[in-house]
């Protein structure tokens, strides 16, 4: 589905596949990859202005720290979205 998008270019779609993909690594505790597909759907997300689904975003990559029980990069991404 991700390559499709690629091939597409279609980048409205590709930030929630990414954090689909993102939710799904956590649930197998494969964190890095995880992260690295949240932070790829943020970086999109910021550059299309997108600020709610940029939020979303980043506190979903916050609660993938908490489940990681990495409590303080946690707290510094909730309160990203939060400024």
């Amino acid at each position: 589905t991700v390559d499709a998008l690629h091939l597409l270019n279609d980048s409205t779609q590709l930030p929630p596949a990414y954090q689909d993909l993102a939710a799904s690594y956590v649930k197998t505790k494969e964190f890095n990859t995880a992260f690295d597909y949240y932070n790829k759907a943020i970086g999109m997300l910021k550059s299309s202005k997108d600020t709610l689904n940029w939020a979303l975003a980043v506190s979903n990559l916050a609660s993938g720290y908490q489940t990681k029980t990495d409590y303080k990069e946690a707290e510094k991404r909730y309160l990203e979205v939060l400024t």
